[in-house]
């Protein structure tokens, strides 16, 4: 029976104890959401381009002044990754003053009609936002399949050879780029040059290929700029020159 009393304390004392603690910690935390030690004096933002500092602030809802600890991060995330302009964000403390936001801004690549408005896209063909007067950026108008998968890849692929210049021209030379024939074949219209490129998107390196040959050549014997059209397909090419009918 002494033993089992003795038990009885021991465990109502730890008990209590626990909860001392508990209640201890807990007003050590509120204090600590409400103490002027623990605000925000810095939001120091990486990564933006499109958005200054102030509009990541904005959409990311923390103000300076605010109580770090009171930052809710995922939240702060998820507001930033809800924009289309951002696609992806990572957001941490530093203790005690300092909230550090780094984005990732999704990169215009074209222009894509979007209702009855010009929309900025990504090399996906994904819309972004719209093509304002403050932020105008010339690129090239993409007309494609937007609910292809198919097309989308190739689009795609297609941007990484213009990044790693494997084509005779640049992306930005390019007035507007336009899938035909259910994305068999991709156009190109150079402004500049008065001329259209079309390219079977089967077999790309070797159309691609194709195309620098051609293009080398006609540039050697300088017929390159009376030169209308250019068509590749696999090893062969058509040129049509504008006297030609």
């Amino acid at each position: 029976m002494g033993k089992f009393v003795i038990r009885f304390f021991q465990l109502s004392a730890f008990v209590l104890l626990l909860g001392a603690v508990s209640w201890g910690l807990l007003r050590g935390y509120v204090w600590l959401l409400h103490t002027p030690g623990m605000q925000i004096e810095q939001i120091r933002i990486t990564g933006n381009r499109h958005f200054d500092n102030g509009q990541i602030s904005q959409i990311s809802g923390i103000e300076p002044g605010a109580n770090i600890l009171a930052v809710h991060i995922k939240k702060v995330k998820d507001a930033l990754e809800q924009d289309p302009w951002i696609d992806a964000a990572r957001v941490r403390r530093e203790l005690p003053h300092t909230v550090h936001i780094a984005v990732k801004e999704r990169k215009p690549a074209f222009w894509i009609q979007k209702d009855d408005a010009v929309y900025y896209a990504d090399q996906e063909g994904r819309g972004i936002g719209p093509v304002l007067a403050e932020d105008f950026v010339s690129l090239p108008h993409l007309v494609f399949d937007k609910g292809s998968a198919l097309q989308s890849r190739k689009l795609k692929a297609l941007c990484r050879q213009f990044e790693g210049k494997a084509f005779p021209f640049s992306l930005a030379e390019s007035s507007w780029l336009r899938f035909v024939a259910g994305g068999e074949i991709v156009e190109f219209f150079l402004q500049g040059r008065n001329m259209t490129v079309r390219l079977n998107t089967g077999s790309l390196q070797v159309n691609i290929n194709s195309l620098r040959k051609i293009w080398r050549d006609l540039d050697r014997r300088r017929e390159l700029e009376e030169t209308f059209m250019i068509w590749t397909a696999g090893h062969l090419g058509w040129v049509k020159k504008e006297n030609q009918v």
